[in-house]
Formats: C-alpha cells, structure tokens, sequence
C-alpha cells in the first residue's frame, strides 16, 4: 500500500517500466518488436495492500516470446542503473501527472479524498513529489533487485 517504505520509489520504477507510453516495455515490446499495440505495468494500492502487474494483449503465437520479453526488461533494470537522461524524462512525466491531478477544485478533492480514504497525510503527497525529484538510478537498481525477480511473479496467460 501506499504506507509501504519502498511505494515512492517503486512508483517511479514502474513508470520506468511499463507506467508510461515511452516506458521500456512498450519500446521494445511494442515498437522494437510489433508484438502488441498495448503492453503496460501499473501498481494498485489498496488500504491494506496493493499489487503490481504487467498486461498485454498478444498473437498466442507471440505469447511466449512477449513473456521472455518482459522478464528480459526485468534483469535489465536489476543489472543496470537507469540513465539520468531516462530519469530525467519520466522525472518531468510524473511530477506534470501530479500537476495535472490538481487543476481544478475537482482534481484537487480527488487527491484530497484517496489520501483520506487511505489514511495518509498531505505529506505523503510531498514525500511521493520528493521521492521523484530526488531518488537515483543506484536506488532504482536496488527496487529492482528487489521487486523485479521473476521468481515472485506468476505468469497468467488466457487464451
């Protein structure tokens, strides 16, 4: 959940990843490879818990060469830090989402109401915006290292 110590980093890593329309896995799985028109990551947060997941829709024929894809993106942010110029970017996406999520009085309650309903302070917003300012490819590294090893994931295909 968003309480956990690593959410702020891992939310910037699976920007990196697969949060954004320039993120690794549609580069390479989308535009580098043609296999998919839409190819994403996302991490839910719950009140007591949250989830990460990576979502594709594939050829099956595609099915397994798009998995060894994803995994193959996986080790790369383990083995290798970020660059500052890839950092950089999605530094500017993400601190320009949260802008945008506070333009306007209905914006603004919204994020109001989600740090309510999840218990969390303004800081937390600050911590979050901090976070992407600040935070380095070292520390990315050590995200991924942590959270991106295939033995903790299941693979699910349908179809």
């Amino acid at each position: 959940n968003r309480r956990h110590p690593d959410f702020n980093g891992f939310f910037v890593l699976n920007t990196i990843l697969g949060g954004y329309f320039g993120s690794r896995l549609m580069m390479n799985i989308r535009e580098k490879k043609g296999f998919t028109y839409n190819i994403y990551s996302t991490l839910d947060t719950y009140l007591y818990d949250g989830c990460f997941y990576i979502a594709t829709e594939v050829n099956p024929g595609k099915a397994d060469a798009t998995i060894r894809e994803i995994y193959s993106e996986m080790k790369k942010m383990r083995e290798k830090p970020v660059s500052e110029d890839e950092l950089g970017m999605v530094r500017n996406y993400l601190l320009g989402m949260l802008l945008n999520g506070l333009d306007g009085p209905l914006n603004t309650s919204d994020v109001v109401r989600s740090l309510i309903v999840e218990g969390l302070s303004h800081e937390a917003f600050d911590s979050l915006v901090e976070t992407i300012r600040s935070i380095t490819p070292v520390q990315l590294q050590t995200l991924a290292d942590r959270y991106l090893r295939p033995e903790d994931y299941w693979t699910v295909r349908v179809g």
